[in-house]
């Protein structure tokens, strides 16, 4: 696995939220964009996840392409 740290916390994120019985939302920032409101930094994260080679300016603006 790539990623070791990031999937060791995942899966305690993912044990303490069985043992609470209750929801844990994860949301990932980056400067002012979050991954519940910004598009752009939803599609970053989809590339991403899907072993594209992406870069994301936190700088710029929602409304910029």
């Amino acid at each position: 696995m790539e990623h070791k740290g990031i999937h060791s916390l995942l899966s305690q994120f993912y044990t303490m939220s069985m043992l609470w019985r209750d929801s844990i939302d994860v949301v990932l920032t980056n400067g002012k964009h979050t991954s519940l409101d910004s598009e752009r930094y939803q599609q970053y994260l989809d590339d991403k996840v899907s072993a594209k080679q992406v870069t994301f300016d936190a700088n710029q603006d929602e409304n910029q392409d």
